[in-house]
């Protein structure tokens, strides 16, 4: 006998679903050079209990929806070199961040991505943003830009 899967009493899978769930992005978005800049991704793909916001670029934990959550970020560099980095702010501060080194230096320019990714408990009210830095010696455009999140089967 094959064992596909286990169903509770009622004929429903057991375990969850991963909401609330999202998916936004942006096309482009200009930052300066040194500094930290909140990213808004004003497009969503889905957002199944509307707890990102297109405007402030801010993924709220909704009542009722405390647990464990994993978020995403990547975005592409508009032909420079240097260096660039996602950082996660929780509740209004610098949380997390990963970040990308062009490897030929500064001489060369190119496109490059950085792509960062994290997992947290979260509380009813909590908030993640999702920042940029880069150091290029100039502003530019970042582009291609997306930002998920979603909460875990626990």
């Amino acid at each position: 006998t094959n064992i596909i899967g286990t169903l509770q009493n009622d004929g429903a899978a057991v375990g969850g679903t991963n909401t609330p769930a999202f998916s936004a992005y942006q096309a482009s978005q200009t930052i300066s050079d040194l500094t930290s800049t909140r990213l808004v991704f004003g497009t969503e793909l889905y957002d199944t209990d509307s707890a990102y916001d297109v405007s402030t670029g801010r993924f709220t934990v909704p009542s009722g929806k405390a647990g464990k959550y994993f978020f995403h970020t990547k975005y592409r560099i508009s032909n420079d070199s240097g260096y660039i980095q996602v950082e996660f702010y929780k509740n209004g501060s610098e949380y997390l961040g990963g970040a990308m080194r062009e490897e030929n230096g500064y001489s060369v320019s190119r496109y490059f991505s950085v792509a960062t990714s994290f997992s947290d408990s979260l509380s009813v009210g909590d908030y993640i943003e999702s920042y940029a830095y880069m150091g290029v010696g100039n502003t530019n455009a970042l582009v291609h830009l997306t930002f998920t999140g979603f909460k875990l089967v626990e």
